[in-house]
């Protein structure tokens, strides 16, 4: 086995690691277990000169400082994921901005802030809001929107001006440019945090019966609702 053999195999093999993954490059003992056997198995009559030898040690080297650096952006990450995902009681009693297409609506009138993020220049604009079981209760015509965000408040009155029960309903932005072609958005609206649950190891915020994760908030408010 030559040199060059070693150092090609440190820098470019991939081995399993303990998690099962195969994206983890050779590591620090695996290297040194092929440094190792090349030594076991060289020819005594040409045994590796000290240079030779210097050079293994000094990509051995190389390959733990990288080692330990991947460990350390390891541990970095948790560090930070955990104190991201403890921030989450602050939102508590707050009014979040998250990215949905769903909302709660409490059939007592209260009008709900919505809104959507165009892509790009619309010059037709229709937002439809559907009940649960997907029957649209109110279509409201925006007329010609610019890129990016559209706020939107729906007094949660159906197109007969009637209040909507309680429920869950949600919202479909129809847009098209001006040669007729759909414009991709992204919906958002505005909910209070109710409370926070850790269930499934992540932080979820409690919307009334809707859940959010911390990750799709893009916007914190006071409470307008006692």
């Amino acid at each position: 086995m030559t040199i060059g053999t070693i150092a090609e195999s440190a820098s470019t093999q991939k081995l399993t690691n303990q998690s099962g993954g195969d994206n983890t490059f050779m590591g620090k003992e695996d290297f040194l277990k092929l440094l190792i056997s090349q030594m076991q198995h060289q020819d005594p009559l040409e045994p590796m000169k000290n240079h030779e030898f210097v050079a293994q040690l000094a990509t051995f080297s190389n390959v733990e400082q990288l080692v330990s650096v991947n460990e350390g952006i390891s541990n970095l990450g948790q560090i930070q994921t955990a104190a991201y995902e403890s921030s989450a009681a602050s939102y508590i009693g707050k009014e979040v901005e998250v990215i949905s297409e769903k909302m709660m609506v409490n059939g007592m009138g209260t009008p709900i802030q919505t809104g959507f993020v165009l892509t790009k220049n619309a010059d037709n604009v229709v937002v439809d809001f559907s009940n649960s079981a997907g029957d649209v209760v109110r279509s409201m015509h925006l007329g010609s929107k610019n890129m990016g965000p559209v706020d939107v408040e729906w007094n949660t009155m159906n197109n007969n001006g009637e209040q909507v029960p309680a429920g869950v309903y949600s919202m479909e932005v129809h847009a098209a440019d001006q040669d007729g072609n759909p414009v991709q958005y992204e919906a958002r609206v505005r909910a209070k945090v109710d409370g926070v649950s850790y269930d499934t190891g992540a932080a979820v915020l409690q919307l009334g019966d809707l859940q959010a994760t911390v990750a799709n908030i893009v916007g914190v408010y006071p409470s307008t609702t006692n």
